[in-house]
């Protein structure tokens, strides 16, 4: 239908099990970086995230990644952009290490919890005297893991998979939200193996001076967990 309409449309290079990435760049001058898939029967009960990007190193490598993998490209690339960009294949390690620099709370969403780099450092996190709110929606594939982190004193709330609940999609991380170094991760990186280390993905770090933007996601992670049902 897109390409009956005049949309150049191609298949993603093989070189990626997937590409997950959700992005959208207009005019070499901003980027969307989003959580959601475009598919818009979902956005009413379906918990998600768009970032606006004007950052022209970011729009740039953007559109850099987007043309290689237009192009069928099989070799990696993974520009930068400021900094803050957060590419997958190759992401497991960035987000391990902004959990680990968490020193009073994190507010984490994410669809799934099967990386157990991601679940220890979580662990960890609680451990360590974090306070750690996670909320998802309830597969019994991710039931051992959320037994862990709940042992290790991760708050653990989930809402069920009907038709009727909100459905967590979102992939998000609130470090210390309201502190001077608070940062969040928003991005399409699953917390699987797959995601983080074999598919085509991207998220953002936003740091302190987006700290607007750091409040609504924390908040809105805040309200859904309050929402859930305790897990267990």
């Amino acid at each position: 239908y897109l390409k009956s309409h005049g949309v150049k449309v191609r298949w993603a290079p093989p070189s990626y099990a997937a590409t997950h990435q959700k992005t959208i760049t207009v005019d070499d001058a901003v980027s969307i970086i989003m959580t959601l898939n475009l598919t818009s029967r979902y956005y009413a009960t379906t918990r998600d995230f768009a970032v606006i990007d004007r950052n022209r190193a970011d729009v740039a490598a953007i559109e850099e990644v987007f043309d290689h993998d237009f192009a069928g490209d099989s070799s990696s690339t993974e520009p930068k952009g400021s900094g803050d960009l957060v590419w997958s294949p190759g992401s497991d390690g960035t987000l391990v290490d902004l959990i680990d620099s968490a020193r009073h709370s994190l507010y984490v969403e994410n669809e799934e919890m099967s990386e157990y780099t991601i679940v220890d450092a979580l662990e960890a996190a609680a451990r360590r005297g974090v306070h750690v709110d996670l909320v998802m929606t309830y597969e019994r594939q991710w039931a051992s893991n959320l037994e862990a982190l709940a042992a290790a004193g991760v708050h653990v709330r989930v809402y069920p998979d009907t038709a009727t609940a909100l459905y967590i999609h979102a992939k998000v991380i609130a470090v210390d939200p309201g502190d001077s170094d608070q940062k969040v991760f928003v991005g399409s990186e699953n917390f699987s193996w797959e995601s983080l280390e074999y598919n085509r993905e991207l998220g953002i770090i936003l740091g302190s001076r987006q700290g607007s933007i750091i409040a609504k996601v924390a908040d809105t992670v805040k309200a859904d967990w309050s929402g859930g049902r305790p897990f267990g």
